[in-house]
């Protein structure tokens, strides 16, 4: 846990020792934005979405992969169906994706998960894990993680929904939304 996790949501820091040659491998935006890495900061924070998974998963991003291949590994688990908007990372993740998992277990679907939510059909998932921003911030938050879990509250209202680092996020924009809820109609 670094120290802006660990101000934000109470955790206590740990100090880890990795040995000198440990790589971590990271997926970069052109504009230099790190949409996922396996630090193990990062895989720690993916530790309780995997713990918890069941049944039909939806996963909002690919990034590295990482989370479905964990996700695929569970027993509880029936399917993972990921939704990735850029070609270029299904492309670069998904051998190493088959390499890592039962790939029997894993879909993925090339879409933007904002049409993915609004296709009429049948849905069947029993969870939701979404992972599309670089942002940690309060704007992200605002940005796009709400309108995504409106979007998806819409078609499944009762979808339990777990978003990256949301905790982080709502604790910085509690004072906003404070704010607003507490203003007369």
């Amino acid at each position: 846990v670094d120290f802006r996790h660990a101000l934000l949501t109470g955790i206590r820091p740990v100090k880890a020792a990795v040995p000198p040659d440990f790589a971590i491998h990271a997926l970069e935006h052109g504009d230099g934005a790190v949409w996922m890495s396996d630090d193990p900061r990062e895989l720690y924070q993916m530790q309780p979405v995997v713990e918890k998974a069941h049944g039909n998963v939806l996963v909002g991003g690919l990034g590295l992969g990482i989370v479905a291949a964990l996700l695929a590994e569970r027993a509880a688990v029936r399917m993972v169906t990921v939704v990735e908007i850029e070609q270029e990372v299904i492309d670069c993740a998904w051998p190493h994706v088959r390499k890592l998992a039962a790939s029997s277990k894993i879909q993925v679907q090339h879409a933007d998960i904002y049409d993915f939510v609004a296709r009429d059909g049948l849905w069947q998932f029993d969870q939701a894990f979404m992972d599309i921003w670089t942002g940690w911030g309060e704007s992200t938050w605002w940005s796009t993680v709400l309108p995504l879990r409106i979007a998806i509250a819409e078609r499944a209202p009762t979808l339990p929904v777990t978003c990256w680092i949301e905790d982080q996020m709502l604790t910085q924009a509690r004072p906003m939304r404070q704010m607003i809820l507490a203003q007369p109609p």
